[in-house]
């Protein structure tokens, strides 16, 4: 792991915009789907603590050169750490929680609070999250959703996720969004338990290909 893996994750999410969000049936099958994310050319991946063997998988991703791997569904502070230990160069969660946050700040690693209405965006923020994760972003109201929360809240870095996909990334950023998580649209069930190495990359490649365009929006 990188000797800063904060900033190793900022300048990651501030290049490649968007976190693969991994949950699979085991390490193996998480190792297997990150592995070929990163060579489709798209290193910045997440693999949920709801995978079984996460912590494994992590340590084995975050050994690997050029790959930015996270913690997804931490829940508190005791899954924060051991995935920190792990490897873990960001920490995203679905809430908001106070020690999560402050733990990786005391460590030095990026936090991602997860908030669902203004207040618990902005009571993430102050806190010390680095990035307000909008959870679930489709179902707050999508992209619209987003720039009515950014109108008084400009400052925030937003990261929707949940029903986000490839036809509607131009709009979350188009609204604001910071960076974002995409999962089933690119790891969906059928590819995941085939191990369709060539549908994935061909997804990877279409993720990609919209990214360029969304650069300059940070």
């Amino acid at each position: 792991m990188s000797a800063d893996p904060r900033q190793t994750a900022i300048d990651a999410i501030a290049l490649h915009r968007v976190v693969g969000v991994i949950r699979a049936k085991d390490a193996a099958e998480a190792v297997w789907a990150a592995e070929t994310t990163v060579s489709g050319g798209h290193p910045l991946v997440e693999i949920t603590l709801t995978t079984p063997g996460a912590y494994e998988a992590i340590a084995q991703l975050s050994a690997m050169p050029g790959v930015t791997v996270g913690a997804g569904t931490v829940l508190d502070e005791a899954m924060a750490r051991q995935a920190i230990k792990a490897g873990a160069q960001y920490i995203v969660s679905p809430h908001t929680d106070p020690a999560i946050i402050h733990l990786c700040r005391d460590w030095g690693v990026l936090v991602a609070a997860g908030a669902a209405t203004p207040t618990e965006a902005l009571n993430a923020s102050r806190m010390g999250a680095d990035i307000v994760k909008i959870f679930p972003a489709e179902t707050l109201g999508g992209p619209r959703f987003l720039k009515l929360l950014l109108d008084p809240l400009p400052w925030l870095k937003l990261m929707p996720t949940g029903g986000v996909t490839l036809e509607t990334l131009d709009a979350y950023f188009a609204a604001g969004a910071h960076s974002a998580g995409v999962a089933s649209v690119l790891y969906d069930k059928e590819t995941m338990r085939r191990r369709d190495e060539e549908a994935l990359l061909a997804k990877v490649q279409l993720l990609r290909q919209r990214i360029p365009a969304m650069s300059g929006q940070v």
